[in-house]
């Protein structure tokens, strides 16, 4: 399975009924409220709010069709928008737990285990939530530019609708389809971690024009703590030199 483009798990999907409600009463408000919560208020890893359009977002374009907010275990819950504290509080413990187990059984297929103890203590979890307006430019192709996570795995507790391509293993473009199990895949980390053997999957959302609807989309990546530092294989990793090589990137 690790070396799949795509993971599918064995598991039903997680509801995101009640977090797609809290989305869509954040998004409701005013822009001088939700700039409240913009990434460089936080300055924890990536959390925080992106807009369509902002210039200066650490995980999408200005081009970019979306609004997303980046949440992870490593920011109190109290600082995050009051929309949100309710499923911080109990569906996002609950579901991180599972993509946890789910994530131990991809390394187990690794056969390592001293990178799956260095998972255990070093790494934790953050959620990626996107929401795709309906596009008003009639210059887009897009809805997200092609990229790789900086998580370690991608795991989608939630499935996904239509929309998303990806790279296959000999760089074909494909398109993933409605998915209605979690699936996953991997990200840059784990060729960062992993010595280039295991390669992020590239991957974007395109724009169908017969399709202009609202579309959503929720991840959980697995990326090291922030002010991290550990040593595999002989070598040294900081968590903050990680980030940042991967901003650069882009």
């Amino acid at each position: 399975m690790i070396n799949s483009s795509i993971f599918n798990f064995n598991a039903e999907l997680f509801s995101n009924e009640n977090l797609i409600s809290a989305f869509k009463i954040f998004l409701s408000k005013p822009i001088e409220y939700r700039t409240q919560f913009l990434q460089n208020k936080y300055v924890n890893a990536f959390d925080g709010y992106s807009f369509l359009g902002q210039e200066d977002s650490l995980n999408q374009y200005s081009t970019d069709q979306l609004h997303s907010f980046v949440f992870s275990e490593f920011t109190k819950v109290d600082s995050f928008p009051k929309e949100f504290e309710t499923y911080l509080k109990t569906e996002f413990l609950e579901v991180k737990k599972a993509v946890t187990t789910l994530e131990l059984i991809l390394l187990e297929s690794l056969n390592n285990p001293e990178f799956t103890a260095i998972y255990k203590k070093y790494f934790g979890h953050m959620m990626s939530f996107n929401f795709y307006p309906k596009v008003t430019d009639n210059n887009a192709t897009e809805r997200l530019s092609m990229h790789k996570d900086v998580s370690l795995f991608s795991v989608f507790p939630y499935g996904l609708d239509k929309g998303l391509a990806y790279q296959n293993t000999i760089n074909r473009e494909k398109n993933l389809g409605v998915k209605n199990a979690i699936f996953g895949f991997k990200g840059f980390g784990a060729q960062y971690f992993l010595d280039d053997k295991l390669k992020g999957l590239n991957h974007k959302v395109n724009y169908d024009l017969t399709d202009n609807n609202e579309r959503f989309s929720l991840a959980f990546f697995s990326i090291p703590k922030p002010n991290t530092t550990f040593t595999f294989k002989g070598k040294t990793f900081n968590s903050e030199t990680f980030y940042t090589t991967y901003l650069n990137l882009f």
